[in-house]
């Protein structure tokens, strides 16, 4: 190996993680050797973690979450039940191989005695976590003209209404009007029977003076009953004497108290002088009698305006709302061939576009889809894994697909460890109205002390694995990528830090498999926006200050563009003299782009030559020990 790796072994200690239950360790070794290294024997290239003494849980299909889940006979059954049990360090939460859950599973931390392991139990197939919503039956989809089909939400046939006088029959008993009088918010409201939409009354708020919080006037429910796991519907009529547009629909325990039972959502709806029906819809993440929603408007209605409120209703849905960007929809494993940004855009078969307001997809296809296609999965805009400001976790032998936004991913971690995993078909939602990303596994801003090690990543919209960052004074430290495949992402690895005195120190990326660089399903100009990379190794614009960075032992096979690129115009990578490549075996076709290695904005590029190989070697010090075949 390396020598220098011995550098970052002395701080490997910090790297504490739990590798199973009970007493169990994981020695994972350096295989990266250079035979001619004398430090082959030296302890330090050897890696333990160890565990902790906890709780074994497990979870199946045909679970209930009114089991204990401490055996394979008392298994729990939903995301949302092991999302919200408070675990302790050194717990195990098991999943059964071939069994499936759609979903978010939200992880929670250990500590530095002892990691929380998210792992699978049984035979079989990789417990699977879906990112995506089925719609796969004809009265999912209902044609809304020509050619374009739309996805719809529906309330039960039977379900109850759970909203308590919303047509203000009884008053306005079951109603909270907050104006913040004691603020710069003025204004009244009253229980009008002259301006309704429905008989015999609604509800209208006069805004005498414009509020400096959105929070200064709001309207809120109270006392409304959800079930975790269960979608619902809220729906209601509006209309305003000055059009504006509230901050947003927010959903929680009660008007004083933050504590959220559902996602919260932006309202994507101006209110007019027309009565207007408003819908959104939400998944409920706990189970309480006292939920609640508000509309907060202080800072945004008129002065002088005044808004009313009608045919409020609150229902369970029968299928999954469409909260949340769509990124792709994979129709029978297939790749949908285009999304766009606009409705008039819609040309081909399969194009499709999601609708923020109606939060529905509309989709191009000559009849319905659902008789075209046996499964249609919509990748959500969301982490599939979301471990934000988590720390001291360990996931292993799970696979994940079909999610909007990362497989993996969130910033602000510590200690974690992903050994493996299978994660695939992730992306494509709109970070920006200019650019669409979705990454495979990805550490972002402040992490340290992680490894990701023995996983399968591909068909990733933008990267397959990444650590980078954007806000200034990030570290980014002891974070190690190791015997992995990586496929057919528009990158296959991705690091950078933007940020003013960023650091990024012991960053290793070794013994990596990495094939078909732009060749997936993200991989054309068509579903593209607003760049194609086809690239292995993309390091981009980044001024973060390097100590110890390795490339090492790697494979690269067929990039559509190049194999490492390091140019970002004017804005280049900082300190390229520090970071060491070798050992790596380059497969590309003869006289194709192969490696772009400079500090100059005209570029240094190599072409795939034994020639220019050789060049490249002299004139940058890199791989002095590695081999080029074409191919």
């Amino acid at each position: 190996m390396i020598r220098k790796f011995a550098l970052f072994c002395l701080t490997a200690s910090l790297l504490c993680s739990c590798s199973g239950g009970g007493s169990d360790s994981d020695n994972i070794s350096n295989v990266n050797d250079d035979p001619n290294d004398s430090n082959d024997n030296d302890p330090t290239n050897t890696i333990v973690f160890t565990t902790g003494t906890g709780i074994t849980y497990y979870v199946s299909n045909d679970g209930n979450d009114d089991n204990n889940g401490k055996s394979i006979n008392s298994t729990w059954k939903t995301l949302d039940k092991v999302n919200s049990f408070g675990f302790k360090p050194g717990d195990v939460i098991k999943f059964k191989s071939g069994d499936v859950w759609r979903g978010q599973l939200l992880p929670k931390s250990g500590n530095s005695s002892a990691l929380i392991h998210y792992t699978s139990y049984g035979e079989g197939d990789k417990p699977l976590i879906l990112g995506s919503v089925s719609k796969n039956n004809e009265s999912d989809w209902v044609n809304i003209g020509g050619n374009i089909w739309s996805t719809v939400n529906k309330t039960r046939s039977s379900a109850a209404e759970l909203i308590t006088n919303g047509s203000f029959d009884s008053g306005l008993d079951g109603w909270i009007i907050q104006i913040k009088k004691s603020g710069s918010a003025e204004g009244s409201y009253i229980r009008n029977t002259e301006e309704y939409y429905s008989a015999p009354a609604c509800i209208s708020i006069t805004a005498d003076h414009t509020g400096q919080s959105s929070w200064d006037i709001y309207f809120s429910s109270s006392d409304i009953s959800i079930e975790a796991g269960k979608n619902y519907q809220l729906s209601f009529m509006a209309k305003s004497t000055s059009s504006f547009r509230p901050y947003g629909v927010i959903d929680k325990r009660d008007a004083s108290n933050a504590m959220k039972y559902f996602e919260s959502t932006q309202f994507s709806q101006t209110i007019t002088d027309t009565w207007t029906r408003f819908t959104y819809n939400f998944k409920a993440t706990t189970t309480a009698s006292d939920a609640s929603f508000d509309i907060y408007m202080g800072d945004s209605i008129p002065s002088g305006a005044t808004v009313y409120f009608d045919d409020i209703s609150f229902k369970e849905l029968e299928s999954d709302p469409l909260v949340f960007d769509i990124g792709n929809i994979m129709f029978d494993k297939t790749s949908s061939k285009e999304k766009c940004f606009y409705e008039y855009e819609l040309d081909k078969q399969n194009d499709f576009i999601y609708d923020a307001e109606k939060q529905a997809v509309r989709v191009v296809s000559s009849e319905n889809p659902a008789k075209l296609y046996k499964n249609i999965e919509l990748s959500q805009r969301r982490n599939i894994i979301d471990q934000e400001n988590v720390s001291y976790v360990q996931y292993s032998n799970l696979k994940l697909m079909y999610g909007g936004a990362h497989g993996i991913g969130g910033g602000e971690t510590k200690n974690i460890i992903i050994k493996d995993c299978d994660v695939s078909f992730i992306g494509g939602a709109f970070q920006t109205h200019c650019g669409r990303y979705g990454n495979g596994i990805e550490f972002w801003n402040n992490s340290s002390d992680c490894l990701v090690e023995g996983c399968s990543v591909g068909e990733c919209f933008d990267t397959g694995m990444s650590n980078q960052s954007r806000t200034d004074g990030v570290v980014q430290r002891n974070i190690i990528f190791r015997n992995n495949r990586i496929y057919n992402c528009e990158a296959s690895y991705e690091v950078w830090g933007q940020g003013e005195n960023c650091i990024m120190e012991n960053i290793y990326f070794e013994n990596n498999l990495l094939e078909n660089s732009g060749g997936g399903w993200s991989g054309n100009e068509e579903n593209h926006y607003p760049w194609l990379w086809g690239c292995h190794i993309l390091m981009f614009r980044s001024a973060a200050k390097v100590k110890n960075m390795y490339f090492t032992g790697n494979t690269f096979k067929n990039a559509r563009s190049l194999i490492i690129d390091t140019w970002g115009g004017e804005q280049l990578w900082n300190d390229l003299e520090k970071i060491v490549v070798d050992y790596n075996t380059y497969i590309q076709p003869e006289n194709k782009d192969l490696i772009l290695w400079t500090n100059d904005p005209k570029g240094t590029g190599y072409l795939s030559t034994a020639s220019d190989f050789a060049r490249y070697q002299k004139e940058t010090g890199n791989d002095k020990h590695s081999t080029l075949r074409f191919e």
